[in-house]
């Protein structure tokens, strides 16, 4: 039974049905069946399947079988981060108080005493504890101080 699929970004995802698109269209321009690739590519028929439909769940070796049978080579192309300078107007001493923002309040339950932070805490406790905040709850306040944060403090993103 196939493993379940890993939970993908909308960018990621079209990332993967373009990369499972062009495989198949190598497949039908050399013009071999999928039944002789899989053999050739030393996996099933219905994995093949699965690669050429852009599953997730199909492991990166698969795949790199399937290229290498089609005389082809998968790589990995990296897009430079381009850090962004923070607003000139920022205040560096910027203070962010624990009890405005829920979810962020309790994400800093290690710190009882604390009533403010600095921003790099604050974006530090979101992108390590993202999975304990409740998106559906999330105020306009709160959504606003964790796009701001993703600007100034994680060069446009939050690694979650």
């Amino acid at each position: 039974m196939p493993s379940a699929a890993p939970n993908l970004t909308n960018d990621v995802d079209q990332q993967l049905q373009a990369l499972a698109s062009q495989l198949r269209k190598r497949r039908e321009q050399l013009g071999v069946s999928a039944t002789a690739l899989a053999a050739s590519a030393n996996l099933s028929r219905v994995t093949l399947h699965r690669i050429e439909r852009g599953n997730p769940s199909v492991t990166v070796g698969a795949w790199l079988n399937v290229a290498q049978a089609l005389g082809t080579q998968l790589t990995l192309a990296t897009n430079p981060i381009k850090p962004q300078a923070k607003p000139v107007n920022a205040d560096t001493n910027q203070r962010i108080d624990l009890n405005q923002y829920a979810q962020l309040r309790s994400l800093a339950w290690h710190l009882p005493a604390a009533q403010h932070i600095d921003p790099a805490q604050a974006f530090a406790l979101y992108e390590r504890n993202w999975r304990h905040v409740d998106t559906d709850i999330l105020s306009t306040a709160e959504q606003a101080l964790i796009d701001q944060l993703t600007q100034s403090e994680g060069c446009g993103i939050l690694l979650v």
